[in-house]
């Protein structure tokens, strides 16, 4: 006699919400107490990219004015520059993730409250039908996952986004021929991301899925109830057997999620090492 095998969740991509108006602001309502943190945290990305652009420039006038011209004192506060603003842009990178972090780990502390205080209001019969650990799954590992795309995720999207359009600008401003070069290459990254992030997005719902299965056979083999079952039916062995393969299929989705793109990232860095020399060899002729 073993204990009752809980239904299988089936994850459909197709089901995934839109990213809508009404999504954005509800997001937005949890990070509207600490619009404070979240707007500094937008000035350090903000200034750490400008810095982070300032090598580059530094560059150019050591290239072309300090050197040619033998002015050793410019050469050495041009170097120096070099060192300090990216110094400023790592000091600045610590602040903001600092505040990124205390804003995720709030964010999830005020989402567990409210989902418990929710989960608390239901009836019965919405305990009885629930899967074995689909709501502890969903009050721990879903809000962390949310914890981590609000620390992670977001943060890169705005950063990103910021130090293309400073990186576009100051390129421009260098040689705007070598910087229709360089953006020339930036469509052809565009469609592959789009297809490995929605890839990566439909594995990582099936994850969620299998934790939280995996999670429904911890809570009933583990409690005392449970623990009594198992004893007196003899059950052991069959309810390992059981965990043993509802955890190797958590592991093989959560290998293809962590996996998922790994050709299309080697790509990626390999045009990121070929880029300067095609700028190069491109300005030299």
């Amino acid at each position: 006699m073993s204990l009752p095998l809980p239904a299988k969740s089936y994850v459909d991509p197709k089901t995934a919400p839109d990213i809508e108006r009404a999504t954005l602001r509800r997001i937005g309502s949890y990070i509207r107490p600490y619009r404070t943190q979240a707007a500094l945290v937008l000035l350090a990305i903000l200034f750490s990219a400008m810095l982070g652009a300032l090598p580059a420039l530094f560059v150019k006038h050591i290239v072309d004015d300090a050197i040619p011209r033998s002015d050793t004192s410019e050469l050495i506060l041009l170097c120096v520059g070099m060192v300090v603003g990216p110094l400023l842009a790592g000091l600045l990178g610590v602040v903001q993730k600092y505040l990124s972090a205390y804003i995720s780990e709030h964010v999830m502390f005020d989402l567990r409250v409210q989902l418990y205080e929710h989960v608390q209001k239901q009836s019965l019969n919405y305990f009885m039908t629930a899967q074995p650990g689909e709501v502890v799954s969903r009050v721990l590992s879903d809000v962390q996952g949310i914890g981590g795309m609000l620390q992670d995720n977001l943060v890169k999207l705005v950063s990103n986004s910021i130090v293309l359009v400073t990186t576009t600008a100051v390129i421009f401003w260098l040689d705007w021929r070598l910087a229709l070069v360089a953006l020339c290459l930036l469509p052809l990254f565009i469609v592959p991301t789009l297809r490995v992030g929605q890839r990566r997005k439909a594995l990582k719902r099936t994850v969620q899925a299998r934790m939280a299965e995996l999670t429904g056979i911890l809570l009933e083999t583990l409690s005392i109830s449970g623990a009594l079952l198992l004893k007196v039916s003899g059950a052991e062995s069959h309810e390992a057997k059981r965990l043993r393969a509802k955890a190797n299929e958590l592991k093989e989705v959560s290998l293809r999620h962590n996996l998922v793109g790994r050709w299309f990232a080697m790509m990626m860095k390999l045009f990121e090492d070929m880029g300067p020399a095609l700028i190069y060899g491109t300005g030299g002729a």
